[in-house]
């Protein structure tokens, strides 16, 4: 009898859930145009354990529909034919999940999809005749992962005709950076029975947007959704340069450098210059006069101006270095965890033995922040330097110096569970963010996007003080740079993890600022 009358209870509430169904639908649309979209992919997946998934086709009018659905939180996705998938509201990887349930309305959706824009561009020489196999370089200057940076997005060649083209780039600020040899040089070569170069000894520069070599006044294209922008780049050969290579080792012949053109932001280019063995000395040739930085194996980065005719002091200087060890949880890094140690004009990232020990030389003078890669959720609690505690967390590295440090991580195991609300009613699509109170630890950040019941979850967090903060438009908000998010903090609502009650956080939503 128990076990029937239990059999009936389980058959009531099925029954009783199985009508409580709900629908998501709404329509797609071209960002640009606002038009409908046709035949485009439609995927909805519950978000916690992806075991309900079901796609679409939408019809003549962009519609789509899905019904039957249970009370949960599903992801929303589109793409159109030979075109990537794109999320609802997606920004930097993070979406706007669509929650179903009683009095939630997750119907009449409009799901714009982004048209994508292009810039086509020709590259000709002095006498205007086009460059082919010409280097081209797509940089984008904007915010990624809250910090301003400009990024390289993609490279190609020049065609015959010296034409390129970058085609489903998102709206925003393009550099182009072009590196080419003319196909007349001959670098090295001197007239017969003179100590005067050849004119044939020739080297173009890193020639930018704007036809300019000052990486500084390279001109942005700007590219709205769905246009294009046409751009021409026009290179100048100058006479190559000639750097003797002076090293305290006379027998050493080949010296290994590579040297690298300094960009805009401090992007850098290889060049692809040439090694001359006279006989006597080496010398590098095969590039313009210009300011670049030179790395030597084992040695450190210098920046160096290269004229025409000077020499150059190689292994002199052995470089800074860092060793240490990483323990993460009382154990070894093991294989997976990377270790990146960042500062303003450099970035490290050792190579960690399973043990957790490293060793790493030619380290740039600078101070570097400690942040670990491949290992979500983790966090540094300790930075030693020295044998001494890091108040801070940074590792101060002088030059020549042998810096010895030990690094402590462990998991982070709280979340904080919230909803953004904006005059007293949930606010989908803000940007959310826990700021710790050392702003300056960009490591602790956590960031979600609302979904359209205002609900957010930021998991990994670790122990402390933070500013809980929500703002209603999160795009290219540098959110991770303590000048550009000051103002926002006293928008914000202090906590601290782990949280004292279960229930949600609630925040009000800023307004984004000009």
């Amino acid at each position: 009898m128990r076990n029937f009358l239990g059999l009936i209870f389980f058959s009531l509430i099925f029954s009783a859930s199985a009508q409580t169904t709900y629908i998501i639908s709404g329509t797609v649309v071209m960002g640009s145009s606002n038009k409908p979209v046709r035949n485009a992919l439609v995927t909805i997946a519950e978000v916690s354990t992806r075991s309900l998934k079901f796609s679409c086709l939408t019809g003549e009018d962009g519609r789509f529909t899905f019904g039957n659905l249970p009370a949960t939180k599903f992801s929303l996705s589109a793409e159109k034919h030979n075109a990537s998938p794109e999320f609802f509201h997606e920004t930097e990887g993070y979406s706007t999940a669509i929650v179903t349930g009683p009095g939630l309305n997750s119907e009449n959706i409009t799901f714009p999809l982004i048209t994508g824009g292009s810039i086509s561009g020709t590259v000709r020489d002095d006498d205007g005749d086009p460059v082919r196999d010409a280097q081209v370089m797509l940089l984008r200057r904007g915010v990624f992962a809250g910090r301003f940076h400009t990024n390289f997005e993609k490279q190609q060649q020049s065609d015959s005709s010296g034409a390129f083209h970058f085609g489903h780039l998102i709206a925003g600020n393009y550099l182009i950076a072009i590196q080419a040899r003319p196909w007349y040089a001959q670098n090295g070569l001197m007239e017969a029975g003179s100590a005067v170069r050849s004119e044939l000894d020739v080297a173009y520069p890193v020639t930018y947007s704007g036809s300019t070599t000052d990486p500084n006044s390279a001109s942005p294209v700007s590219v709205a959704e769905g246009a294009s922008a046409t751009v021409e780049i026009t290179l100048h050969a100058e006479p190559a340069v000639h750097v003797e290579l002076l090293h305290p080792n006379t027998e050493t012949r080949n010296p290994g450098l590579t040297v690298f053109a300094i960009g805009p932001g401090g992007f850098t280019i290889p060049m692809n210059g040439s090694f001359i063995d006279t006989g006597k000395h080496q010398e590098f040739t095969g590039i313009p006069p210009g300011r670049y930085e030179v790395v030597e194996p084992g040695g450190p980065r210098k920046t160096v101006d290269l004229s025409g005719d000077s020499s150059l002091e190689i292994g002199d200087t052995p470089g800074s270095s860092l060793s240490g060890r990483v323990i993460v949880d009382g154990q070894p890094v093991g294989s997976n965890i990377l270790v990146v140690l960042s500062s303003d004009t450099a970035h490290v990232q050792p190579e960690v033995s399973p043990d957790g020990s490293f060793v790493v030389s030619g380290v740039a003078p600078g101070r570097y922040q400690v942040e670990l890669a491949n290992a979500p959720g983790y966090y540094v609690t300790s930075v030693e330097v020295g044998g001494r505690p890091s108040p801070d967390g940074k590792i101060d590295v002088a030059e020549g110096s042998a810096v010895q440090v030990s690094i402590v991580a462990t998991k982070a195991v709280y979340h904080v569970d919230g909803t953004a609300l904006k005059d007293g009613d949930p606010f989908a699509g803000a940007i959310v963010l826990l700021l710790p109170n050392d702003i300056t630890r960009t490591s602790l950040i956590r960031r979600d996007q609302s979904d359209s019941d205002g609900t957010f979850t930021l998991p990994s967090v670790a122990p402390g003080e933070y500013t809980l903060l929500a703002i209603d438009d999160g795009r290219d908000l540098a959110y991770a740079d303590p000048a550009a998010i000051k103002p926002y903090l006293g928008r914000g609502r202090k906590i601290k993890v782990p949280l004292s009650s279960s229930s949600p956080a609630k925040v009000n939503v800023a307004v984004r600022q000009p």
